[in-house]
């Protein structure tokens, strides 16, 4: 419980250094795994529009999101192409399940796009995320274009990721 709190405090009083930055966002090297177990690095995004959406099962505008952001995974490819559809959620610290319990949910409610473990919350930290659903668009030199909180309709999250498709141009 107190792991916890230390996480969530940390997440609402810091402000990332990035924020205040003039230069360029960039994404960190990081490893994660998803879901299925497959590994994750920065490598596997370079040359991609990544679209990388912060959740948690208890959100209620998360979960309210993930059914078009399931149907955005399919419509774009399923992450064959250019563009990559990716969740992450941060067990036990952010959520109040567990990487089985994050599994669990997906597997029940057939959400098949990848979700990163972010088992220490380095990506949640990094980025600042202070609020649920968080999505940023993250070109394929590992710069962060865009970055919006709150629930996206569909075509909203199409508009940003056209964005960053043009970014990349």
């Amino acid at each position: 419980m107190f792991k916890r709190l230390a996480a969530i405090l940390t997440v609402l009083v810091l402000l990332p250094l990035w924020a205040v930055a003039d230069t360029a966002v960039m994404l960190p090297d990081f490893t994660m795994h998803d879901q299925y177990g497959r590994e994750w690095t920065l490598a596997d995004l370079e040359g991609k529009t990544v679209f990388l959406n912060f959740w948690t099962t208890w959100c209620p505008y998360c979960v309210q999101e993930m059914p078009d952001i399931e149907q955005l995974y399919h419509d774009t490819g399923e992450n064959r192409g250019d563009i990559l559809i990716l969740g992450i959620d941060t067990p036990s610290i952010v959520d109040n399940v567990d990487e089985a319990g994050i599994i669990g949910f997906l597997e029940e409610n057939g959400y098949t796009y990848p979700t990163l473990i972010d088992a220490d919350a380095s990506l949640l930290f990094f980025f600042g995320v202070s609020a649920l659903p968080t999505t940023y668009i993250i070109n394929g030199d590992g710069v962060v274009l865009f970055n919006t909180v709150g629930m996206m309709d569909p075509d909203t999250m199409r508009e940003i990721i056209g964005m960053g498709v043009e970014g990349q141009e």
